[in-house]
């Protein structure tokens, strides 16, 4: 069978720093080697959002998909296949009907039954729904943290600024912004 491998990561922070690519495609090679069948290509989207129905590998592998140049398609998980539930439908609705097999390691469904499809299908909604729930803790944080004047998680500018010259502890940097905000010294 000539299997092809799909890996993504949806920042380009996780494709230069992380591991998550490697390790994905290290996963799912194996998988093709256990089962013997041929790998044809490992397509790659770096920095792209699964909930894109549209990105540069997704639609190469597709493309070679209808060519008849791939049989089975191989994911670690199905959202990093999409997170979209019309995307995910649409694509994996296009797979069937091309005759090629979708294999996500993690979620082992037999997708050639009606309950298999049924989890599949509900594997996406929840794809999707994680999805939203991250940008909107990414933009509620961002907003919260513009509002202060600092960065997610940081301290303001001045106060970052002498504790890496060391003129001022944590501790006592910490002290100082309770006492601004109107919380007792302690």
């Amino acid at each position: 069978m000539k299997a092809a491998i799909y890996c993504r990561v949806s920042t380009d922070e996780q494709a230069e720093h992380g591991t998550s690519l490697t390790t994905q495609e290290e996963r799912c090679r194996a998988h093709v080697e256990a089962q013997s069948w041929t790998l044809v290509e490992v397509f790659v989207d770096a920095g792209e959002s699964g909930a894109k129905g549209s990105r540069p590998a997704l639609d190469r592998l597709m493309s070679g998909c209808r060519r008849g140049e791939i049989e089975v398609v191989v994911v670690t998980k199905l959202d990093r296949f999409g997170r979209s539930v019309r995307h995910l439908a649409n694509a994996l609705g296009d797979l069937e009907e091309m005759g090629v097999r979708f294999v996500p390691l993690d979620e082992p469904f037999d997708t050639s039954t009606p309950m298999g499809k049924g989890m599949l299908a509900m594997s996406g909604v929840f794809a999707e729904i994680e999805h939203a729930t991250i940008r909107e803790r990414m933009t509620t944080g961002g907003v919260q943290s513009s509002g202060m004047g600092t960065g997610a998680g940081a301290m303001s500018r001045s106060g970052s600024a002498l504790l890496q010259r060391g003129r001022v502890s944590a501790s006592s940097s910490m002290r100082r912004r309770r006492t601004r905000s109107g919380s007792p010294r302690r």
